[in-house]
C-alpha cells in the first residue's frame, strides 16, 4: 500500500494544468495499434503533436498491456530511443 502510494503521488504531482506547459525532456509516448483503454488512441496523438521532444510510437499487435503483447517491439523501441538520448 505505501509504493502504491508514493507511486501514485509521484504521478499526480507530474501533471501540469498551466496552459501551453511543454515537457523539458524527451518523450517516448507508445500505445498498442489494439489499445481499446479509455481514449488512448484519440488522445495520444493529440498529445504528442504539442510536445516538441516527443516521438510517438503505435506498436503493432498489441493491446492496453503492449509491453506484454509485443515485448521485442516495445523492447527495441526503447532500446533506440535510450541510446539516442543517452549522454
Amino acid at each position: 500500500k505505501t509504493d502504491f502510494i508514493t507511486i501514485w503521488k509521484g504521478v499526480t504531482q507530474g501533471l501540469h494544468t498551466e496552459p501551453g506547459y511543454k515537457i523539458p525532456h524527451p518523450l517516448l509516448l507508445m500505445h498498442g495499434d489494439n489499445d481499446t483503454m479509455g481514449d488512448i488512441q484519440k488522445i495520444a496523438p493529440l498529445w504528442a503533436s504539442r510536445e516538441p521532444n516527443c516521438q510517438y510510437v503505435i506498436i503493432p499487435n498489441a493491446r492496453h498491456f503492449a509491453i506484454l503483447d509485443n515485448e521485442p517491439f516495445f523492447t527495441s523501441t526503447l532500446m533506440e530511443f535510450l541510446q539516442k538520448w543517452a549522454p
